[in-house]
C-alpha cells in the first residue's frame, strides 16, 4: 500500500488541503487583526 510505514496526509488529500489550511489560518489571523483594529 504505502512505501513508508506511516499514513501521509498529502497522499490522501493532495497539496490542496495543505494550501487550504494555510489560507484558512491566514484568514482567521487577518480577521482577528481587522476586528482589533476596528475595521479601520
Amino acid at each position: 500500500m504505502a512505501t513508508e510505514g506511516r499514513n501521509d496526509h498529502v497522499t490522501y488529500y493532495g497539496p490542496w488541503a495543505w494550501i487550504g489550511g494555510f489560507l484558512i489560518a491566514f484568514l482567521i489571523i487577518y480577521l482577528m487583526f481587522s476586528i482589533a483594529d476596528g475595521f479601520s
